[in-house]
């Protein structure tokens, strides 16, 4: 066949060849341009095809399937039978009662014993959620700042040489609120310092992969062991810092989602036959951890909303966004209308079907569970727009809260020039969501801020001054 196509016979197909290499080779250019677009449109193609096969099933940005709709609504995730009323906005959600401000951060050890023996830790597979309650408590080292303890091989075992660091504090939420460039610039302290983690911040242990959840996808579970691998060079900082000099240092944890993401609840032993959570993350860093320090960042919940909605590629104009908002508070509505709060804001479910995280801006939702396990003095709640008109007041306030000394000048010169981390860029082409749309979402938000409000006896968590 080739010979034919070169017009040449059989015994010249060598030469044949070498004629159409001269002509690719002064071709070349277009050559490669051609190769090129052909590279680009298979890796899209399968990249496509990866993207759609990793979605969990059903259409994720619609409340209910849609089949066969071609109407503007239905291109844009709404479905055309969608009835909303105005009565929706005010759900009926029941708060949880915290610590009164007199008690002690509460003990759980007697009421979450452990449900896992010694040899089912050392043979648990990767499908296995291990029981925190059976892990150790730490007797941590006196002289540190930081929350250090020497390794413990097994239960009663005299203890190794290996020092393990946890984090001094948290900076526990919120997604959007602006951590990622308040984490930066905390960091810039010199004794504070990052952890191994993603951008030397989020680490994502507590939320995700202690339950084999990575976002919307499951992977295998971590054990509590990979924990402390991600504070490996802080440790060794901190050790040696104080041998050498005496000097204290400390590290932390920036990962938002562990203020609300609880879906894993169903896999801890301490929830086993139950229909909502008794035991969640705040319960399982309890029994772990000595006396930690979270930061809480907290931004006007709308503001939060779109720009979440923005981020995550859920919808990229306002006219969608004006659509999506009626179907998520439909949808709360409905299952808080037979479900508890806790069944609702912490579903796998829910959060797989709702049009968009409209629950995380529900913010006492969260702290209130937080608040029924640590005193109110573990926790610092700022807003996001208070750090941006004050970054130097709100840096300070939190040194002081973390017991470290203030920067110097020097240091707040370098601090103060750092760029801007994590703007949502996407937002400002998207422009700003209609005044009818900010309107149906501040009177589905105002029973979560004045309910916040009142959790920690401060009016600017009702955000009316934007």
């Amino acid at each position: 066949m080739l010979p034919q196509l070169c017009g040449c016979c059989p015994q010249d197909v060598k030469h044949c060849l070498g004629s159409y290499s001269r002509v690719l080779w002064k071709n070349k250019a277009l050559f490669c341009t051609v190769c090129c677009i052909i590279y680009i449109s298979v890796f899209t193609g399968v990249y496509t095809i990866a993207s759609a096969w990793s979605l969990p099933p059903g259409n994720p940005l619609t409340a209910r399937a849609i089949s066969g709709e071609t109407s503007d609504d239905a291109r844009l995730g709404t479905p055309v039978d969608f009835k909303f009323s105005r009565e929706l906005l005010r759900l009926t959600f029941k708060p949880l009662p915290i610590l009164d401000t007199i008690e002690r951060t509460r003990d759980i050890t007697d009421e979450f014993p452990c449900q896992q023996s010694w040899d089912k830790l050392q043979t648990m597979g990767q499908n296995d959620t291990e029981d925190i309650m059976c892990i150790p408590r730490p007797k941590y080292l006196p002289h540190l700042k930081n929350p250090c303890y020497m390794a413990e091989t097994k239960p009663g075992a005299r203890r190794s040489n290996t020092i393990h660091c946890l984090p001094y504090f948290h900076i526990l939420g919120n997604d959007k609120c602006g951590t990622t460039d308040f984490h930066a610039r905390l960091t810039q302290h010199p004794r504070v310092l990052p952890n191994n983690g993603g951008i030397g911040k989020e680490i994502y242990y507590w939320c995700w992969l202690r339950y084999g959840l990575w976002m919307k996808r499951t992977i295998p579970k971590k054990r509590f062991h990979i924990y402390h691998m991600f504070f490996q060079v802080p440790t060794n900082l901190i050790i040696n810092e104080y041998r050498k000099n005496k000097m204290q240092y400390i590290t932390g944890d920036g990962t938002p989602m562990d203020f609300w993401d609880f879906r894993g609840w169903p896999e801890d032993p301490q929830n086993a036959g139950l229909s909502e959570p008794r035991f969640l993350t705040p319960h399982a860093m309890r029994h772990l951890y000595r006396d930690p320090k979270f930061i809480v960042m907290v931004r006007n919940p709308i503001d939060r909303l779109y720009s979440d909605y923005i981020f995550l590629g859920y919808g990229f104009t306002a006219q969608k966004f004006a659509r999506d908002v009626p179907v998520a508070i439909s949808m709360l509505q409905e299952c808080l209308s037979v479900n508890s709060t806790r069944q609702c804001f912490f579903s796998d479910h829910m959060y797989h079907q709702l049009p968009m995280r409209i629950h995380i801006s529900c913010y006492s939702v969260y702290l209130r569970e937080w608040m029924s396990v640590f005193h109110k003095n573990h926790f610092l709640v700022l807003r996001t727009e208070d750090y941006h008109a004050d970054m130097k007041g709100t840096l300070q306030r939190t040194y002081t809260f973390l017991d470290m000394r203030n920067l110097t000048e020097e240091e707040e010169v370098k601090v103060e020039s750092q760029l801007k981390k994590h703007e949502t860029v996407l937002k400002k082409k998207a422009g700003p969501m209609f005044a009818e749309t900010r309107a149906l979402l501040e009177e589905f938000f105002a029973p979560f801020n004045e309910d916040l409000t009142a959790l920690l006896g401060d009016d600017r968590f009702l955000w009316k001054d934007r």
